[in-house]
């Protein structure tokens, strides 16, 4: 049933309410449905059982509440590196072994002008050394490793090569067609160090 309310004491919380009938009914506070605040003149719905009022509430159902959106951003996709289950970089990989190759070869051919082999490269501790991290720089270029790693080993592969060169030289070794590939490999290899990008990590 609709009715409207006549008055409302805030002070007593007590009020009068008129019924579409025309009766009018008292009411208290704790006949008002919860939440509802009365005001006079207001159209309310009754709730009357016998002709005794139980409820007071509002004409209209409370709207319901807004629930806000909050916005989560998506996170960026994950960008992954090429290659990621290969070799990274492969054209460092092949250039390390094929300058390691180039190195056994070089030396140990007969001398025209001594008549005799010249000592192997290889036979130098220096070059032996330059093998281990002409080895170890191949394993870096397949597996992604940080790019400080495979620049700064280039240099000690240079600089032992070099050593290398000097004291087998001392020994009676010449230049060979494969000594000179391997001086270009080396030179590849340093630019394949500074050009190709991709690591596994995020290091540098």
């Amino acid at each position: 049933m609709r009715g409207t309310i006549i008055h409302y004491d805030e002070l007593t919380r007590c009020g009068l309410v008129k019924d579409t009938n025309g009766s009018v009914h008292y009411f208290r506070s704790n006949q008002l449905v919860p939440g509802f605040s009365p005001t006079e003149d207001r159209s309310v719905l009754l709730t009357v059982n016998n002709g005794e009022l139980l409820a007071v509430g509002p004409d209209t159902p409370a709207p319901a509440p807004i629930t806000s959106t909050v916005y989560r951003p998506q996170p960026p996709p994950v960008q992954r590196t090429p290659s990621a289950t290969g070799l990274l970089n492969w054209p460092g990989f092949v250039v390390s072994l094929a300058a390691l190759v180039a190195m056994f070869f070089a030396g140990g051919e007969v001398s025209p002008l001594r008549n005799s082999k010249t000592p192997p490269l290889i036979e130098s501790v220096w070059a032996i050394a330059a093998a281990g991290l002409l080895a170890l720089e191949a394993y870096w270029f397949a597996n992604g490793a940080g790019r400080w790693k495979v620049r700064l080993n280039v240099w000690p592969i240079a600089l032992c090569s070099l050593m290398a060169y000097w004291m087998q030289s001392c020994d009676g070794f010449e230049p060979d067609t494969a000594f000179e590939a391997y001086t270009y490999l080396l030179l590849v290899l340093f630019l394949a160090a500074y050009l190709l990008p991709y690591q596994r990590g995020n290091n540098n």
